[in-house]
Order: C-alpha cells, then sequence, then structure tokens
C-alpha cells in the first residue's frame, strides 16, 4: 500500500520535529543503501542536503519565478525530475511530485501506484510546510510536493 511508502500524516502536522541526520555521499554510496534506510528517510529522521554550490544556485531565483515554471494546466499532479538535486549517489534517479491544491490523497496515491511498477523501488518523502525544524522544513513550501527517488534506468 503506497501510504506505507509515504512520509506519516501525523509528522506532517507537527510544527517541531526532532533533529536529524543527514546524509552524507561518503556514507551511502549508492541507491541500495539508501533503500536500506528508507523508513528513516520517510520519517524525516535522515535528510538530504543540497551543495553548497546548488543551494546557492537555488536561492539565486525568485519563488514566483520558480512557481512559475510548474504548470498545472494538463493534470492536477507533475512528476518531474529534481532541478536542484540532493547530493546523493550517482545512482539515484530524483523526483518530484508536484499536487495542485485541492487534489485529493487518493488521486495522489494513484498516480504515485502507477508510476512505481515501471521505476521498481523507490523512496518517498515530503517535507510539510509547517514544520519549522532545521533541514526538515520545506524549503519550497508554496507548492505541495512529494519527492520520489528510484535507480537510475540507464
Amino acid at each position: 500500500m503506497i501510504q506505507e511508502l509515504l512520509t506519516p500524516s501525523h509528522l506532517l502536522q507537527k510544527e517541531d520535529h526532532e533533529k536529524p541526520y543527514i546524509i552524507f555521499p561518503q556514507d551511502f554510496k549508492s541507491f541500495e543503501d539508501l533503500l536500506e534506510v528508507r523508513d528513516l528517510i520517510r520519517e524525516l529522521k535522515l535528510v538530504p542536503i543540497k551543495s553548497d554550490k546548488m543551494q546557492e544556485y537555488y536561492h539565486s531565483f525568485d519563488k514566483k519565478q520558480l512557481i512559475s515554471q510548474i504548470n498545472f494546466d494538463a493534470s492536477n499532479i507533475l512528476y518531474l525530475e529534481n532541478n536542484f538535486p540532493y547530493l546523493l549517489p550517482e545512482d539515484v534517479s530524483q523526483n518530484i511530485i508536484w499536487i495542485k491544491e485541492n487534489t485529493s490523497d487518493n488521486e495522489v496515491f494513484s498516480f504515485i501506484e502507477e508510476k512505481i511498477p515501471k521505476l521498481g523501488d523507490v523512496i518517498l518523502f515530503e517535507r510539510s510546510p509547517l514544520i519549522k525544524t532545521k533541514l526538515v522544513k520545506s524549503s519550497f513550501p508554496h507548492i505541495r510536493h512529494i519527492h520520489l527517488w528510484h535507480k537510475k534506468l540507464y
């Protein structure tokens, strides 16, 4: 069931979160290494970070400019590559599921369930705009989104 792979809803209702551990590339060398700790990632106990250069690049954009790049004209849910990827192993494909406001959870679950058979094992996590804890809070709280990682399909 897809809900078991997603960040638990009770965590998304909290403002504070325990201090997470960081996914450092030297500790996780492959997608399989991350898959072993998938539950810690989905529970936001183990979180990714961006390189300083990528963080600077992300912050060089105006938020309105970033929002305008997410076009929901054809669908309530978009599946796009993460334009601001984290420091993760080279074999990890980093994607984001963008969700238009007022889209039902069932629509989101169905969308993800359609993707999984094509992608194999996946890691999913979501950060809430309510959470204020550093490294756990959403860096882009303007539009609901879920991170989806899978092994690259070379």
